[in-house]
């Protein structure tokens, strides 16, 4: 048996697959929730891939409740406001690969992030 105690912090994204990787094969002990949770900074995007996965670890309701599927994604240029791409996102994502591309607060992804694990091994700090 593994035996992983796991800390999830600011920039959390790698932290987080590795942590869900193990969940199969792996007795998770404790994890600590850290870093900058205030209402400010960007927003994290997150492919159709990672929404999958935390998808099937039980967490659909909360990112349907907490995300935004954005239906594209639209680049400009700083100098002058000039667009230098446009894209579709959704429902276009969901089609092809099965899952959305969601977008989400920091703090607001990690409290469903929360939510799946064992309240009684989880420190939110």
């Amino acid at each position: 048996m593994t035996v992983v105690n796991s800390t999830l912090s600011g920039n959390f994204a790698g932290q987080l697959g590795g942590a869900i990787a193990t969940f199969g094969s792996a007795t998770l002990t404790h994890v600590t929730i850290a870093g900058n949770t205030a209402k400010v900074g960007g927003g994290i995007n997150m492919g159709p891939n990672a929404v999958r996965v935390l998808h099937r670890l039980g967490l659909g309701p909360g990112l349907d409740r907490d995300g935004v599927r954005p239906l594209f994604t639209h680049q400009r240029r700083w100098q002058d406001g000039s667009t230098l791409q446009k894209s579709p996102l959704n429902p276009l994502c969901e089609q092809l690969y099965g899952a959305p591309h969601m977008t989400f607060h920091r703090r607001d992804l990690l409290a469903v992030i929360a939510t799946g694990l064992p309240s009684e091994r989880t420190v939110v700090e």
